[in-house]
């Protein structure tokens, strides 16, 4: 199925809206309704499943914005703003719907992680917040995930082998018990970070964002703690999430863990 015709659409419409200035618009208001409703009936057709997963959550907002349209008024400043954000929605979209059918799958490897078991469930996981959680608008569960996803990766990275285990008990920023270091297995995502710092896997300021988008929304999987904070788990937080454990991934990508 090509959406070319609909591109064809919106560039024509979000082009006429350029070129309008405020005083013909009044004059111009049926035809672009027309136009806008149609673009609409079309968007109406495709499944967000479709496009790719980083443009899911893009597509259904514009659709929606669109549909929307523009509410009646009296004013010529009113529908020239409100044409001008249907403009830029449209521009946005032609973009978007580039991204129509190419629902490619995650094909990340992670070649720097050792543990066999582990790794499998690294990749399923990372899978399941890039292709699933995260276009479909779960933005709690997509923190939540992502903030588990990284724990794992930095626990194989840290301990995932002898050697790697011998190496980060070294650290200074391993987490003490009763005055000796804690088990690993009790090494939670903060300590990981901070662990993974102090032994040169990352630099101060990649710490500085995974210790912020990671340790501190992951722990919105303990509902008192979102109350207490009085702060939502919403779409910001996910993007940053994603981003800190996609910019994690290709960090070690480019500079592999001993």
């Amino acid at each position: 199925m090509s959406v070319e015709y609909i591109k064809e659409l919106a560039s024509a419409l979000c082009g006429d809206i350029a070129s309008t200035g405020e005083n013909n618009i009044a004059k111009q208001l049926t035809s672009w309704n027309t136009q806008l409703d149609g673009i609409v009936g079309e968007l109406s057709g495709l499944e967000a499943r479709d496009f790719a997963p980083a443009a899911r959550a893009l597509f259904v907002k514009s659709r929606a914005l669109l549909a929307n349209g523009v509410a009646d008024g009296t004013q010529l400043d009113y529908y020239h703003r409100a044409w001008t954000r249907i403009g830029s929605v449209l521009q946005d979209l032609q973009g978007t719907l580039d991204q129509f059918g190419n629902t490619q799958t995650s094909n990340r490897s992670f070649p720097w992680l050792v543990d066999p078991g582990l790794k499998a469930i690294v990749e399923r996981d990372f899978a399941e917040v890039v292709l699933k959680l995260f276009p479909s608008g779960a933005w709690k569960s997509t923190v939540v995930m992502a903030g588990s996803v990284a724990e794992a990766i930095l626990f194989d990275v840290l301990t995932g082998s002898p050697a790697r285990e011998t190496r980060a008990r070294t650290s200074k920023a391993v987490p003490i018990t009763k005055g000796a270091i804690a088990p690993v297995e009790d090494w939670k995502l903060a300590s990981l970070v901070k662990i993974a710092s102090d032994l040169a896997l990352f630099d101060s300021n990649r710490l500085d964002m995974f210790d912020v988008s990671l340790r501190e929304f992951r722990n919105f999987i303990h509902p008192k703690k979102e109350v207490r904070q009085a702060h939502s788990c919403g779409e910001g937080e996910a993007y940053l999430a994603v981003g800190a454990l996609i910019s994690l991934c290709e960090h070690f990508d480019t500079h592999p863990p001993p």
